[in-house]
């Protein structure tokens, strides 16, 4: 349209790749709109938004560097002469949105948070230039920085250059606070003032300036650097940066009197470094005190201390690279342990033509650590050989705070390095007698009494045994490469106790675990890949605490907590002080009846689910390194002790057949379990004349009754439903019973009234037992506990024997009674005995005996336990007729657990078939 041209582009979404990856680019739109010598550039696209306008058809952006470059320094040996580019007109902005998306294709070094703004406008005739360049984040390589901002304005005569942010962080190690830098350039000249301060209790901070000059004659360019006097605070200790000189000329520096000192303690360089091989550096040490060395680079983490004195030369830097040293480092160590004295020597061997290296550490009259060796500077190889004696293993583990705790034992071995200095080989061996290492994670200590060889830069695993505390082994195999850093190890366990931390620590996991199978560590692109196919081995307990229970206020009697946010938090504090590495995890875990599991709600008041069960668990992790679980969990036997406020607790059997399903978040399981609290109580209280025909005289005796628990839904804030169940009755009474026990709130009512007194609530509410609720209850929860504690004693004469006993006090309708319960599981664990009597003081009715009891015996006919045998002998309670008579059984059944109907088929036809060892 007359002189003006257009061109607009719109890319519908694309694929990217290069050998860094590849890239799905979504809809980009671009116009560029040209009016004579005007012109006007934008670009949308879901990475980045660019406006220009302006003349900058002819830009040539190396030329344009070359230019600002002579301009400014005239005098820098590769300045080249470039003319300004008088047509140059450009204001330009730029705004990135997500654009960490397209670095790791196309520069993985750096990341950038998003919202990031550039501002530009430069005018080539007035040399004028404008820079803002701000981001809220900015990370390349190791280094971090928050809130970074650069702002840079000039002309041809003066250019200024401030930058700010608010923290700068080097490879987790070194930082600075509220970090500020300004830059004044002028022709041959530039001056740069640096400061920094944190906030904190103790002041770390800083003043820095220098001046910069060049020069040159003829073909001579000489770069003179000026260090003014400055100060750096180091946890409130002021250290005086001395004025000094430093001059470079081509390869060649000098420096002159560089001192950083503070009181009796200084750091100084002094010297030449050049083509000529006499040329030489002094660096010098006097009373430096490397805890202040540790707080400046390490925030105290390293804890380091100690306290230098020595002299370092350093010579012929270029070519034949001697360092001279005389170096001691008396009283030195890490964390809380001094390791001695270190004495460090270097000196020329002028017969061999060789640079001797002799350390030797000595703690006391002992020398744990030394070394010895050469470098040749003709054949620039190196031999060098270390020699361990007895170092105690404590100092080793004292380097993992956090992940180890304080070993003992001893370590022994030499490790050779030979070759050429620029890829060495690492040979040696390393003895380790009786090293334990406690690993705090899992409050477990395990034992080294092995050797471990180093052959060609690769520690090798084989035969390497890690012992537990029963002294068995973990055979592995394998190797770490020193020098890629790649690993395979693999490990067999047999029975190994790889959990033994009987009780709580950090509100972990916690218990005995002891396991058999095989596992496998190694890396994949970098990437740790952890695999491993476990089973259950006898004797294993485990403690897990998922939340608490307990009384909130008056109203609640039981109330769940819902303890996922505080793990959240836990976690997230545990992935900020580790690596932010991804690792893949792959773990499946046969869980068998060798294995208590006891889930604890609020291990104040004993809320407790305990059962012992099977299943088939695997654990993996997700994108955020958290752990995940999948699987079910079948319980077999157990109890749950229900909690109710401080009021009472009560102790309910599991019914087999439960279940507790994982799918992803450990704490988001699903629950289905059925609990039963089994009593003996008269019917008369619940029948009274409420049932036509039945006097409440005739149904005084006690009959067996079972208060049941229902926990469904989420396990951490279970729906909890109750009901009543009369076990040795006939169908008939059961049902006029069911009849009366009609509706939840009245089910609840006497389910409470069992718990609490043993006995139902009457329905008139007017009886004496009423009036004397307060006695009945005192009574009930007294006998019942005193019931426990001496089961308890009892069970404890014998680990393969549960003893239990109850008294039930008599009252006016009743007798008292006895009850023995004796339980065994023999054969490893594939035959469970349990018996059961109960004696009335005195019976009453002439056709009720004063002695019954109950009678169970399973047996596992196979080693999965899927066939199993099954005899019992029981005694039922006539009611109706006033009489107990004893009914026996025996019967087999066969349990296979599927995901289809062919998956069916061919394990049951399979179980009649002679199997094959893999």
């Amino acid at each position: 349209h007359g002189t003006a041209r257009r061109v607009a582009l719109e890319l519908a979404p694309l694929r990217y790749a290069n050998a860094r990856g590849s890239l799905l680019l979504d809809t980009t739109r671009f116009s560029h709109v040209m009016t004579g010598e005007e012109e006007h550039t934008v670009l949308r696209s879901p990475f980045l938004d660019l406006e220009a306008r302006g003349s900058y058809r002819d830009i040539q952006l190396e030329r344009l560097w070359d230019h600002i470059v002579y301009t400014y320094f005239p005098s820098y040996e590769h300045a080249v002469v470039q003319p300004a580019p008088r047509a140059l007109d450009v204001t330009c902005s730029v705004t990135l949105k997500e654009f960490n998306t397209l670095l790791p294709v196309i520069y993985p070094g750096l990341s950038l948070s998003d919202r990031a703004s550039l501002a530009l406008h430069y005018t080539g005739t007035g040399g004028i230039i404008d820079l803002d360049f701000q981001a809220d984040s900015l990370a390349w390589g190791m280094m971090q920085i928050a809130r970074p901002r650069l702002r840079v304005t000039g002309n041809p005569d003066t250019l200024e250059c401030v930058y700010t942010s608010e923290k700068l962080d080097y490879a987790r190690v070194g930082h600075v606070y509220n970090v500020r830098n300004t830059m004044r350039i002028r022709p041959d000249h530039l001056s740069n003032e640096l400061t920094w301060n944190n906030w904190g209790r103790e002041t770390y901070g800083g003043a820095l300036s220098a001046d910069l000059s060049l020069s040159r004659y003829r073909d001579r360019h000489v770069a003179q650097v000026i260090v003014q006097p400055g100060v750096i605070i180091i946890g409130d200790s002021l250290w005086h940066v001395e004025r000094s000189l430093i001059l470079k000329e081509r390869d060649n520096y000098f420096v002159n009197n560089f001192e950083i000192r503070r009181n009796d303690q200084s750091f100084r360089l002094k010297g030449r470094v050049g083509e000529n091989p006499r040329d030489t550096l002094r660096v010098q040490f006097e009373n430096f005190e490397l805890a202040d060395f540790n707080r400046l680079l390490f925030n105290d983490r390293l804890s380091l201390f100690g306290k230098l004195d020595g002299l370092v030369r350093v010579q012929d830097l270029y070519n034949d690279r001697l360092v001279y040293a005389d170096i001691e480092l008396n009283g030195w160590g890490v964390g809380r342990d001094t390791l001695g004295v270190m004495y460090a020597r270097t000196y020329w061997d002028a017969r061999e033509s060789h640079l001797r290296v002799d350390m030797a550490n000595h703690l006391g009259d002992h020398v744990p650590l030394s070394a010895s060796g050469y470098y040749s500077p003709l054949t620039n190889e190196i031999h060098l050989q270390a020699v361990l004696s007895s170092l105690d293993a404590s100092q080793i583990t004292g380097y993992f705070p956090g992940l180890l705790g304080r070993g003992g034992g001893a370590v022994s071995g030499i490790l050779n390095l030979d070759g050429l200095s620029s890829s060495p080989s690492f040979n040696g061996h390393l003895s380790f007698d009786n090293v334990t290492v406690p690993v705090e994670a899992i409050n477990t200590t395990f034992t080294l009494n092995d050797s471990l060889k180093i052959k060609g830069g690769r520690i090798l695993f084989d035969h390497l045994r890690l012992q537990d505390a029963a002294a068995k082994a973990i055979k592995s195999s394998g190797y770490y490469d020193l020098e890629t850093g790649h690993y395979k190890i693999g490990m067999q366990f047999d029975n190994f106790m790889i959990l033994n931390a009987p009780t709580a620590h950090d509100e972990s996991v916690y218990g005995l675990l002891a396991i058999s199978g095989g596992a496998s560590l190694h890396d994949s692109e970098g990437t740790p890949v952890l695999v491993a196919n476990l089973k259950v081995e006898p004797g294993s307990r485990l403690f897990v605490p998922l939340g608490s229970t307990g009384l909130d206020d008056e109203y609640n009697f039981l109330h769940f907590t819902n303890a996922s946010r505080g793990e959240e938090q836990r976690g997230e504090k545990r992935r900020q002080g580790s690596s932010n590495g991804r690792i893949s995890l792959d773990i499946a875990m046969a869980v068998t009846n060798n294995l208590e599991l006891q889930l604890i709600f609020d291990p104040t008041v004993g809320d407790i689910l305990k059962s012992v069960g099977q299943g088939d668990l695997h654990f993996s992790l997700d994108k955020d390194n958290k752990v995940n679980l999948f699987g079910e969990y079948a319980i077999e036997q157990g109890d749950y002790l229900f909690t109710m406020g401080n009021l009472l607790n009560k102790r309910f059997v599991l019914h087999p057949g439960g279940r507790i399903e994982w799918n992803g978040d450990i704490a988001n399981a699903t629950i289905n379990v059925t609990a039963l609290y089994p009593l003996r109580t008269s019917l008369g209280d619940l029948v009274q004349d409420a049932v036509s025909g039945w006097n409440a005289n005739d149904y005084s005796a006690k009959v067996p009754v079972e208060c049941t628990l229902h926990l469904t839904d989420n396990l951490m804030n279970p729906t909890v439903t109750f009901g009543i169940e009369f076990p040795s009755l006939d169908t008939k009474v059961r049902n006029t019973l069911a009849g009366i026990l009609s509706g939840p709130d009245e089910i609840n009512k006497q389910v409470f009234a069992l718990l609490l007194m043993n006995r139902f609530y009457p329905a008139d509410g007017q009886d004496d037992m009423v009036r004397d609720a307060g006695y009945q209850t005192g009574v009930a929860t007294a006998s019942e506990m005193l019931s426990r504690q001496f089961s308890r004693w009892l069970s404890r004469l014998s680990s393969n024997l549960d003893i239990g006993v109850a008294y039930r006090p008599g009252d006016r309708e009743s007798n008292n009674e006895f009850e023995i319960a004796l339980s065994t599981r023999i054969w490893n664990n594939r035959i469970s005995i349990s018996a059961n009597g109960n004696v009335i003081e005195g019976a009453k009715a002439a056709g009720q005996s004063s002695i019954t009891g109950d009678f169970d015996v399973d047996v596992k006919l196979n080693a999965l336990g899927t066939l199993k045998l099954k005899a019992y002998s029981r005694t039922d309670t006539k009611i109706t007729y006033n009489a107990t008579e004893t009914v026996q059984g025996v019967g087999i059944s066969y349990q296979e657990n599927f995901d289809t109907f062919r998956e069916l088929f061919r394990d049951y036809f399979g179980f009649f078939k002679k199997k094959r060892k893999r």
